[in-house]
């Protein structure tokens, strides 16, 4: 572990007057040795360190290439790069492919590797701002009078801009730019004749919340049986048929589990009759008919577990790249993996990455998340706000926040059992009151829109059909 010297501006005594630069060249053997020996290390700083960041060139040369190999899937160690160095004169003169085993051999556990990626990045700040200050130094000392004090600072705000991000985009806007794109949204919606959000086909839903907005974060929460991951296929499912790239994070469901649902709710063919059996000759007809409805949408589903916001954001902006992007979905927000030292500190930091990464892709994320027990114990077990599992912070981050609620379910399990002491007809009259209240509830669900940041809450009515995983509008429900 460094110490705390690692950040002291010291005098380089081989060039009087000279300040040595920032750097720790044995913290960036130590950070890529444990990538090296474990590469899941990777994923607690891969959205934030790069190769420039590195004090030795070398050094970024082989987290360049190590990361290169990560991304794709493949595994990254002193053999996989070996290869990629043995013609790399830099490496060859620090002792070539024995170099990166005594990097790997000599790994150290990370426990919090973002830690030490922010003390790398810390440096590499340092060595810019101490480069743009010798200039600014220089400048200043130097007889130039036709360079003003004005210009000196223009320059070292110039070298010192990739401190904060190197994005000119990151810079502050005129108001003009931010009303011609308000108005440029007007005019669209004018032309259309209604909102541009993505829709997800549940017409009172889409009226409240005006469609999925770009750079929103949609939270649709539930207690299990709820329907949490029907309705997040169900958007996927609308999106994709309206020509959005949409991309799925399952990380509780492996892919075929995924699409059985789909062909399933597509081709009303329960997912118990698929999983148990027996499929008639014509339910297997509707499945392969929908599979061949379903394959040329642009949907694409990555069922990693134990994924981070990091590699959902690397392969988010390498799925924009290659084939655009219009929806991330994840299924669920509490099975991706943050950072901090307790559970509500790593979910807090998962829905805060997770708005940073809607709003730095202008994309709608929609994202699942399990609700606490407690509203398990309450007599009206409607959602609240506050039910939002293992963070508070989940409420603050979210754009627009939908819970699950089927009074059905819970009412199912309420069936009246007879008392010993209890007359016939007492018995039937409660029985008959139980079963006339679970008409009335029969197959409907509550939509409810518990925040939404740009528009109105309330609840919408719906259709959800338990045995074949999907919602529809009340008005088109076709009693099974």
């Amino acid at each position: 572990m460094p110490h705390d010297d690692t950040f002291t501006r010291l005098r380089d005594p081989e060039k009087p007057g000279q300040i040595s630069p920032a750097a720790n060249a044995e913290l960036e053997q130590s950070l890529l040795g444990s990538i090296l020996f474990a590469n899941r290390v990777y994923e607690q700083f891969a959205d934030i360190l790069r190769p420039h960041h590195f004090s030795v060139a070398v050094h970024g040369r082989i987290y360049e290439a190590t990361a290169r190999l990560i991304d794709r899937g493949e595994q990254a160690n002193p053999i996989t790069l070996k290869l990629l160095f043995d013609q790399d004169g830099a490496l060859q003169d620090i002792g070539g492919s024995e170099y990166l085993a005594r990097l790997a051999a000599n790994a150290v556990t990370l426990i919090n590797g973002q830690f030490y990626a922010r003390q790398i990045i810390e440096l590499a700040n340092r060595r810019v701002v101490a480069e743009a200050g010798q200039v600014l130094v220089e400048d200043a000392l130097r007889n130039d009078l036709d360079r003003s004090v004005s210009d000196m600072l223009e320059d070292f705000d110039r070298h010192t801009v990739e401190i904060d991000g190197g994005h000119e985009s990151n810079a502050p806007k005129p108001i003009g730019s931010g009303i011609d794109a308000a108005l440029a949204s007007v005019e669209r919606i004018y032309k259309h004749g209604s909102s541009l959000g993505i829709q997800s086909r549940l017409v009172d839903l889409d009226r409240k919340l005006g469609g999925l907005q770009p750079s929103d974060l949609i939270v649709v929460g539930g207690r299990p049986s709820m329907g949490k991951t029907a309705a997040v296929m169900g958007i996927a499912y609308a999106a994709a048929r309206d020509g959005h790239s949409v991309l799925i994070f399952s990380l509780e469901m492996p892919e075929e589990q995924l699409m059985a649902r789909l062909l399933g709710a597509g081709a009303g063919v329960s997912a118990q009759d698929q999983r148990r059996g027996p499929i008639s000759r014509d339910q297997r007809q509707l499945l392969i008919e929908e599979g061949e409805r379903l394959r040329p949408l642009p949907l694409w589903i990555d069922d990693t577990g134990n994924a981070t916001v990091a590699l959902i954001r690397r392969r988010s902006l390498r799925h924009k790249r290659q084939r655009g992007l219009g929806l991330i979905l994840i299924d669920y927000l509490q099975l991706v993996r943050g950072y901090g030292e307790n559970r509500v500190q790593e979910v807090s930091s998962v829905s805060r990455d997770l708005k940073a990464l809607a709003k730095e892709l202008d994309v709608p994320v929609v994202a699942a998340a399990q609700l606490s027990r407690a509203l398990e114990i309450r007599p009206d077990k409607r959602p609240l706000l506050s039910d939002l599992r293992d963070s508070g912070t989940i409420e603050q981050d979210a754009d627009v926040i939908i819970f699950l609620f089927r009074e059905e379910y819970y009412l199912e399990r309420q069936q009246p059992s007879r008392q010993p002491s209890e007359s016939d007809d007492a018995f039937s009259e409660k029985y008959d009151r139980w079963t006339k209240q679970l008409a009335r509830v029969h197959g409907i669900a509550e939509l409810i829109i518990a925040k939404n940041r740009q528009g109105e809450t309330g609840i919408v009515k719906v259709q959800f059909d338990a045995a074949r995983t999907r919602f529809r509008d009340l008005a088109k429900w076709e009693p099974q």
